[in-house]
């Protein structure tokens, strides 16, 4: 009783403002649309899937150009160790395990690392970009690597920053030595921020914007059009927002809402979906006697977020989800085991 009751009074805050997005203030994606305050209007939002389109020509073909075109661009040449069966190429640096790149030729997955020898010194890359040169100078080496997307606009700054070295002095003091210039790059579709481990690209720039580093997980996409009985009810995805909550905050003595939003999730593996990011924060107590025999409280506050599918049957690989969430709303107010779940109306949304 005492769950149910602070699961009501947890989501009755679902029909306030406080259930759309916050602002998204980093660079390109305050694009991204944050007006959905109901589960109605993210419903109403979620107008697209979308299944990642095959990389062109064979694996083989595939692994040639990417390599071709980052040997050619940073003057490497590495050997290549056998693919595996799952379509998995190493090219390393026998004398720099640094120095590697990786390719996934089923999932279009790269990984490039120049290397950290040359720039391990106690000293400042010189000439790095500024924050302002760093996404132009991202962008045009995503072009000529042939590895930019084929829409940039859906392509968004994220966030600029930086990799630094730290040296311990013996006085204990440390001295930081800025070593290259990142620029992280993210994806936002029919106005709605893409969240998950694809649909991000992220770039290492060293002295004079040359390349050092790169992360590519992008994948071209074919969407699909939805039609409202393909998802679920507003009633329905209050049901699963609340029986996740309990699920996750269990041993919680307090917990806040904090946001609930309409994001699209890439799972990696070639779809992307419409979802719902929703986040709370937990706050734990435990007790425990110190050396003197008292009685001590100890209180943490964590932040707990999941993500909630929005279609009946989602293709999507959500982390944490499993098949209860969804086949339990077989029977109003029951999981798949039979356990009752709180019943937390929404206020202002339409079943």
């Amino acid at each position: 009783m005492k769950n149910t009751v602070k699961l009501l009074a947890l989501l009755s805050l679902c029909s306030s403002p406080a259930l759309g997005q916050k602002p998204l203030s980093e660079g390109g994606l305050d694009r991204a649309d944050d007006r959905h305050e109901t589960l109605s209007e993210m419903l109403e939002a979620s107008r697209f899937s979308y299944q990642a389109i095959g990389n062109e020509g064979t694996p083989q073909a595939f692994t040639n150009k990417v390599s071709s075109n980052l040997f050619l661009m940073t003057g490497l040449d590495l050997p290549a160790s056998p693919s595996t069966p799952d379509g998995k190429v190493l090219f390393h640096d026998a004398d720099d395990s640094s120095t590697l790149l990786y390719v996934d030729t089923r999932s279009g997955s790269v990984a490039f690392s120049k290397g950290t020898k040359d720039i391990s010194g106690t000293h400042d890359t010189p000439s790095l970009p500024t924050t302002e040169e760093a996404p132009v100078i991202a962008t045009d080496l995503l072009k000529e690597l042939q590895l930019a997307p084929a829409d940039t606009t859906e392509m968004v700054v994220e966030h600029v920053g930086g990799l630094r070295m730290g040296v311990l002095n013996p006085d204990g003091s440390t001295d930081q030595f800025e070593k290259l210039r990142t620029v992280r790059l993210s994806r936002v579709l029919d106005g709605t921020k893409v969240e998950g481990p694809g649909s991000r690209i992220v770039i290492q720039l060293g002295e004079h914007g040359e390349l050092r580093g790169l992360v590519h997980r992008w994948r071209e996409l074919t969407p699909t059009a939805l039609l409202p009985v393909e998802k679920f009810t507003p009633r329905e995805l209050r049901r699963m927002i609340s029986f996740r909550i309990a699920q996750a905050t269990a041993k919680a003595t307090k917990v806040e809402f904090e946001s609930a939003k309409l994001v699209h999730y890439d799972d990696g593996q070639g779809t992307v979906e419409p979802v719902i990011h929703v986040i709370v924060q937990q706050t734990l107590v435990s007790k425990s006697r110190n050396e003197k025999g008292e009685l001590i409280e100890h209180v943490l506050k964590n932040p707990v977020d999941f993500y909630v599918p929005i279609l009946r049957k989602s293709k999507a690989r959500l982390p944490f989800v499993k098949d209860q969430l969804v086949k339990g709303l077989a029977k109003p107010g029951k999981d798949r085991k039979g356990d009752a779940l709180p019943e937390t109306p929404l206020a202002g949304d339409d079943d």
